[in-house]
């Protein structure tokens, strides 16, 4: 199993809190920091809020001037530096050593400077930006946990001080946040990308809240839950269609923020559908739906591939090719018909994964190797469980478009046909989830299972 942090192990326990060992004499210069900052900008600040672009500007005019302010009066800022630093000189690197990961010396700068908790409430603002920062970093070098408690110090500075809303408490709902997102004398693409991200975060954090649950068993609202998501979806599928900056033409070239939306947005629908793989609805409609979001998702990542804008460093890229990749290698093992899935899902996923291995990304072959292991174990279990009948399908109708938002709609409104689903799920244990037979299948309505669209075949890509 991949263990935290074995990917880049980080020697923080030597490093001394003395703000007096830290020297500007190795800095980078003025221009190849200028250089390491727009590269950061270019990869990361379209569409995530690490630091603000004016103030940072100004603190490196104040670290490069000829008499800087001493370090202990402007720690916050070093710290914010020294990571900014980091994540550039990372994005820049392709091809990493395994021992340390790029940008290692002036991230741990920024640890050895990182104060205690009364040194982050003099500017919560900037004291947030910095745990993110560090958290991102962290996450992408595979050391997980350590990432997460940045964010949850982040998220504690937040709460102390009322920047979600009027509200107390140890945790806030994604539902609870009613502070409007900034907006500028006008509606620029920045302010339509970071909105529309957040919404594909929010629905994605609702996803995981509802659909899922913490004892692994399935609650009577969990059809209803999932059906709500499907049309939040179908929704958000219109919006990214509607506008033309966040939606990938096949005429114009690929852009790193449309696909990364565009993967979000798949993402979101993989993780709501992936419950269904193997209950009642999956010989209908799931296979295809989830098959074509992984598919979707594997199309978007190899144009980013042949374009060079694969993300090598940030973990983004990384956990959407795995997504996808593990769930075509699961539904050729629940559904082994060569028309259900991409067959060459799998192998585009190893050739994504090589990539990002052979521009030095440690993790990645971490992720490989799963999945890897998971193909082989599911290859197995099909080999055992081959039906004759299936044999001589043929594989040129495997490959369908992507599901318009009205099709997923559609997969929505066809919960509907379900009489009283509550009392389906709703006593004692959910074992209907796990039925093999097809009795279960007699709920659905005849008029409702004919009116199901053929959602493999050739439709307008969603975006």
């Amino acid at each position: 199993m991949n263990v935290d942090g074995t990917a880049f192990p980080l020697d923080t326990a030597s490093l001394k809190d003395d703000s007096s060992l830290t020297t500007l004499d190795n800095l980078p210069s003025f221009d190849y920091a200028n250089y390491l900052t727009d590269t950061v900008k270019f990869y990361i600040t379209q569409t995530y809020h690490l630091f603000e672009e004016s103030n940072f500007n100004r603190t490196l005019n104040v670290i490069y001037s000829q008499e800087p302010p001493p370090i202990g009066s402007n720690r916050l800022e070093y710290i914010q530096y020294f990571f900014v630093m980091a994540l550039g000189k990372a994005l820049l690197g392709r091809a990493g050593s395994s021992a340390q990961p790029p940008g290692n010396e002036y991230f741990l700068q920024a640890i050895k400077m990182f104060p205690d908790i009364t040194g982050l409430c003099q500017d919560p603002i900037l004291s947030v930006e910095i745990c993110c920062g560090l958290a991102l970093y962290l996450q992408s070098i595979d050391h997980r946990n350590s990432a997460y408690l940045y964010l949850g110090l982040a998220l504690r500075v937040s709460l102390s001080q009322g920047l979600h809303r009027d509200l107390t408490g140890g945790s806030i709902n994604d539902g609870d946040i009613s502070v409007l997102l900034p907006e500028g004398p006008q509606a620029t693409q920045k302010s339509k990308v970071v909105d529309m991200h957040v919404k594909l975060s929010r629905l994605m954090a609702k996803i995981i809240n509802t659909v899922y649950a913490t004892d692994d068993r399935l609650g009577s609202s969990f059809l209803r839950n999932t059906q709500a998501i499907i049309r939040e979806l179908a929704k958000l599928g219109d919006d990214l269609a509607a506008s033309p900056e966040l939606k990938p033409g096949n005429s114009s070239p690929v852009g790193r923020v449309s696909a990364t939306l565009n993967l979000c947005y798949h993402q979101c629908i993989l993780l709501a559908t992936r419950p269904l793989l193997i209950c009642l609805l999956r010989d209908r409609l799931q296979d295809k739906t989830a098959g074509e979001s992984a598919s979707q998702s594997l199309r978007i990542l190899a144009a980013l591939q042949s374009h060079d804008l694969l993300e090598i460093f940030l973990p983004f890229d990384l956990e959407q090719i795995f997504s996808s990749g593990f769930i075509i290698t699961l539904l050729s093992a629940i559904h082994p018909f060569p028309n259900a899935v991409d067959e060459a899902g799998f192998d585009k996923s190893l050739n994504l994964l090589d990539t990002l291995i052979a521009n030095g990304n440690i993790p990645a072959r971490f992720r490989r190797e799963e999945l890897v292991r998971l193909h082989e174990m599911l290859l197995l279990v099909s080999q055992q469980e081959i039906n004759p009948e299936d044999v001589g399908l043929d594989p040129s109708q495997a490959m369908p478009h992507s599901m318009s938002p009205n099709q997923i709609l559609s997969i929505a409104n066809l919960l509907d046909s379900y009489p009283d689903l509550d009392s389906i799920v709703g006593v004692g244990t959910e074992g209907w989830l796990w039925e093999t037979d097809t009795a279960a299948v007699q709920h659905l309505e005849p008029q409702a299972v004919e009116d199901v669209p053929d959602i493999g075949s050739p439709r307008t890509e969603i975006p």
